[in-house]
């Protein structure tokens, strides 16, 4: 069967989907756009594009500026709450896909958490080699472990340099724990690498902690250019 392209004007489209549909219409670094520039990447009609923008500058999605439209406040605001480790994840993911086709261990990016144990990381992102799902698993509660010792033995992660530490998990698999960042944007982060020894020879552990001090670097910078370049 022949692939379909279907308009978001497609009556089965939701309201919802199409006020989506204008929001995502705006690319980084735009000032604004037209109601003509909404209604052609979007594939709504101008009327149908019209009264979706009225209401979305009504409840504050949407804001004008003479006869062009930009993000509201409201996007900024909803923006400014989104998870902090999920700033890092945008900066650090390039490097992270590069490391992961170089590094057979198991990747995975622990975020420091109050809500349960005063120590007790969060998994927000995973890169997994093809095993079993008790290996998987096993491998898991390996980096969850050694991230709760280093995060209880540094209190917070602050900065990737210093010894690395690599623990034992058993008799084949071992934890490497390395700092990404500490801050107000990204969230207590650690790079943690679970796999076997031969998995994590001393040649991949160099690479990792030299993609995680890379990350630092770039996150810092990311932070201080968010600083410097606030509306006073």
């Amino acid at each position: 069967m022949a692939n379909q392209t279907v308009s978001v004007d497609d009556p089965a489209k939701s309201k919802l989907t199409r006020g989506l549909s204008v929001l995502t219409s705006f690319r980084p670094g735009e000032t604004g756009l037209t109601l003509s520039d909404i209604a052609r990447r979007t594939g709504l009609p101008k009327p149908t594009a019209h009264r979706l923008i009225k209401e979305l500058v009504d409840s504050g999605f949407l804001q004008r500026r003479g006869r062009q439209l930009c993000l509201g406040a409201l996007l900024a605001r909803l923006g400014a709450e989104v998870a902090p480790e999920q700033h890092l994840l945008r900066a650090a993911e390039p490097r992270l896909l590069a490391l992961r086709r170089t590094v057979r261990a198991g990747l995975y990016v622990m975020a420091h958490t109050t809500s349960s144990a005063p120590m007790s990381p969060a998994t927000v992102a995973a890169y997994e080699p093809a095993l079993s799902r008790a290996a998987l698993a096993q491998r898991r509660l390996a980096g969850a472990r050694a991230a709760e010792r280093a995060f209880a033995a540094a209190g917070r992660a602050t900065t990737p340099d210093g010894p690395v530490p690599v623990h034992a998990e058993g008799a084949d698999l071992v934890s490497v724990c390395l700092p990404l960042s500490a801050g107000p944007r990204t969230g207590t982060t650690l790079l943690v690498l679970v796999g076997s020894r031969l998995e994590l020879p001393p040649a991949a552990v160099r690479r990792a902690a030299a993609t995680a001090r890379a990350i630092h670097r770039e996150v810092h910078e990311s932070g201080r250019r968010a600083t410097y370049e606030q509306p006073a």
